[in-house]
């Protein structure tokens, strides 16, 4: 639309104003040039401290889910709304214990969504430090269906050791990143990470939070 051509003009604007330009992914560096071709760009992948996010030891609780985001950012509002609305009954019925822990800003935007859940869903707002919740989780879900960009949470979740069930929704995945093992080879156990099909979104939590058999509800 005309708001879209508008920000691509001055887009191509401000990258031409600069001596350098700093992007995360080739696929960033690819989308620039096309609105600025004759930029100077340099690509500095996006990373996670390991000394910071690693495998804490910490037993996880099998029932415990974690989902987090900026509730402020419409794309993480509308995934969490999402798996409320659609994934997290249907793995309520599999496993009656699970409990969701919504962790980021803004966290009272969710609270109408959530309260029906009862004590199944804990909405945490701004937190401390996101370590102590990921340490405790089994599976990190990641339940976009919109917006776009780099993932940092994933990397995060990754060094961590965790579980991730992933959005089915291709396009609201991230940014392609390659993963590189220098220091924890062991860090991430690949068979637990899970990109989930449409049809099946969250059938594979069960066997994720505890490895049991993914229970089919309905």
């Amino acid at each position: 639309g005309m708001h879209g051509r508008r920000l691509k003009i001055e887009e191509a604007r401000f990258l031409s104003n600069f001596d350098a330009v700093a992007a995360i992914s080739a696929e960033d560096v690819a989308a620039m040039k096309q609105v600025a071709p004759d930029g100077n760009y340099a690509i500095i992948p996006a990373g996670v401290d390991t000394e910071y996010f690693h495998p804490t030891g910490i037993q996880e609780d099998p029932d415990s889910i974690l989902s987090v985001g900026s509730l402020a950012w419409d794309p993480n509002f509308d995934a969490t709304r999402y798996f409320l609305d659609t994934v997290f009954p249907l793995i309520l019925q599999a496993r009656p214990a699970t409990v969701l822990h919504v962790v980021g800003n803004e966290g009272r935007r969710i609270l109408p969504f959530a309260r029906r859940f009862g004590g199944a869903v804990q909405v945490h707002g701004t937190v401390p430090d996101v370590r102590d919740y990921l340490a405790r989780a089994a599976v990190l879900v990641v339940p976009l269906r919109i917006g776009g960009g780099m993932r940092v949470k994933l990397l995060e979740a990754f060094a961590a050791g965790k579980a991730i069930d992933q959005s089915p929704h291709r396009e609201c995945l991230g940014q392609s990143f390659r993963l590189e093992y220098r220091r924890r080879p062991s860090t991430v156990d690949p068979v637990r990470t899970r990109k989930s099909p449409p049809d099946h979104w969250g059938d594979d939590m069960p066997r994720l939070c505890c490895g049991t058999k993914p229970a089919h509800a309905g």
